[in-house]
């Protein structure tokens, strides 16, 4: 199945037709380190002009996050989660969405448990293009967290990601 993507990479959105190979762009996101799209734009950060390019491959390492597209997944594998609101710092991306996680589960502590491409609902993602601020908001944003600056967390959960510096909301 052919699906819509639009991505955001260091210097730049990138968009495109993508060939999904798994039940959910997550699930391929993780399971891939590359990504092939097909009548892909580049848009640059720095001053907006845009790049069509037939296909372009695209490493996981260098996405900071993807808009979910495609198939949710089926609802009977669905379990009954809390929202837990983040902040996190990717590069030139600040980006704030709800992490879904077991109830009683630290929100840092299920970020780490999972691969490396975690979606985030209601998300909302912000940075600079041409200069001026652009904001962007999304059903679910997967965001590679291994690309994370930073991330706000409340106090007990800073210590559960290690070598991330934290900023601890709430008491």
């Amino acid at each position: 199945m052919q699906i819509r993507f639009a991505g955001y990479s260091g210097d730049c959105r990138v968009s495109g037709n993508l060939d999904l190979t798994a039940d959910r762009l997550t699930e391929m996101l993780n399971a891939q380190e590359d990504v092939i799209l097909e009548d892909a734009i580049l848009e640059s950060l720095d001053d907006g002009r845009r790049l069509a390019i037939a296909h372009v491959t695209l490493h996981r390492e260098e996405l900071y996050a993807v808009e979910a597209t495609g198939p949710r997944g089926h609802p009977s594998r669905r379990l009954h989660t809390t929202h837990q609101r983040l902040q996190i710092q990717m590069g030139p991306y600040t980006i704030l969405g709800q992490l879904h996680t077991r109830p009683g589960a630290s929100a840092l502590g299920s970020l780490l448990r999972r691969g490396p491409i975690v979606p985030l609902s209601q998300a909302t993602i912000g940075y600079l293009s041409g200069g001026q601020l652009q904001m962007h908001d999304t059903d679910t944003l997967l965001v590679n967290r291994e690309l994370a600056d930073w991330v706000a967390a409340a106090a007990e959960d800073a210590r559960a990601f290690p070598g991330i510096p934290t900023i601890e909301i709430g008491s």
